[in-house]
């Protein structure tokens, strides 16, 4: 069964609802979930009318876009040189179309070029914003099933860690650790990393979005925001454990702070609530503890082709959780000077409440052995 051709259908439907003759793609992400072909962000345009498509696709991407392409209703049209007079050529074989360019990755040396090169033949150019991404925000079958796969081998990764002694991290640097991480990532059948990875040991786990260093591992604190790709799906995960931590007054504090907030979230994440009222639940807890200012960022967000994408769940989202969402739930509290703590789960919002895609420990781990 083809995937890619009732969500091109789809388009088109909203394409002919709101009266767009001719629309363009170049968001990579986009591109596969309609096609089924990956390539370099900008190497590609995908041209959709209510009954043509043509891929222009770049000569090193050519066969490989024939072989991952299965719909016969699009044209794969390659290229060398000059994207653009290609993409004149095509747009123009239209019955004096408008066009309609997403976006989302659009620069605006890309749209200045479409722009000028359309006037020359007379053909009005548009932009419009997540026309797709609102497609994509509802997942199917297959998109969750490649989400869960992705998070069991995350889910792994962690127990791996955590059932090692103190002194495996000991012999680490931090972006070392990340290696080691990816490689277990590969070993265990994922695609490799969604991203790059946060290893921040100590102090260092009070920047939220720290970047690994080549620094070893000491005592202390370790958070750790990794995931796993598969079939191009992302999972997103954070656990912060301790190494030999001697004063674990403080940290464990906050700890079950931010884990009770967490549980409080995803209790409350269900069809129907608003993604800044989800948030504030949380972020009620956390203040009620003392620690509203160490909380300054979303809870969280919509997980998928992209590591990050619809929905926002943070205190300008009024948009509405629905069955088919995956999104993250990620508290923390950071602490300048001491260190912070985060945890991180992705979830699937379904009938009822939600079901977690992460399973892995959440409990408070000291490794002292």
């Amino acid at each position: 069964m083809d995937i890619f051709k009732p969500r091109l259908i789809s388009l088109k439907e909203k394409i002919e609802q709101k009266n767009y003759r001719l629309f363009a793609v170049q968001k990579k992400e986009n591109i596969y979930y309609l096609t089924g072909f990956w390539g370099d962000q900008g190497a590609s345009i995908l041209l959709v009318s209510s009954n043509k498509c043509y891929l222009l696709v770049h000569f090193i991407y050519y066969l490989e876009a024939k072989e991952s392409i299965n719909n016969t209703d699009i044209e794969i049209v390659g290229f060398q040189t000059d994207k653009f007079k290609h993409f004149l050529k095509l747009a123009d074989s239209f019955d004096k179309p408008s066009l309609v360019l997403e976006e989302s990755s659009l620069s605006y040396q890309d749209y200045k070029k479409i722009k000028d090169i359309m006037q020359q033949k007379k053909i009005k150019v548009e932009v419009v914003s997540g026309l797709l991404e609102k497609q994509r925000i509802i997942k199917d079958k297959t998109e969750i099933n490649n989400l869960k796969k992705a998070c069991q081998v995350s889910d792994k990764v962690y127990e791996y860690l955590i059932a090692s002694k103190k002194d495996f991290f000991y012999g680490l640097t931090e972006t070392r650790l990340g290696l080691e991480m990816e490689e277990k990532i590969y070993e265990l059948g994922a695609d490799g990393a969604s991203f790059d990875f946060i290893i921040a040991n100590n102090q260092s786990s009070a920047f939220p979005h720290y970047h690994a260093r080549n620094k070893m591992i000491r005592p202390g604190a370790l958070l750790l925001d990794y995931g796993a790709a598969y079939g191009h799906y992302h999972a997103d995960i954070t656990r912060t454990f301790f190494i030999d931590l001697k004063k674990e007054d403080k940290f464990k504090k906050i700890y079950d702070i931010v884990l009770q907030a967490q549980i409080l979230a995803l209790e409350n994440c269900r069809p129907g609530i608003k993604c800044n009222q989800l948030d504030q639940i949380a972020r009620n807890f956390i203040k009620s503890k003392g620690y509203g200012e160490c909380f300054g960022h979303g809870l969280g967000h919509g997980a998928g082709l992209e590591v990050h994408e619809a929905p926002v769940i943070g205190k300008s989202s009024s948009q509405k959780l629905k069955p088919g969402m995956v999104v993250t739930i990620e508290p923390g509290i950071y602490l300048e000077g001491l260190g912070g703590v985060r945890i991180e789960d992705t979830v699937l919002v379904e009938e009822g409440g939600c079901q977690p895609l992460i399973n892995c420990t959440k409990t408070y781990t000291n490794l002292i052995g």
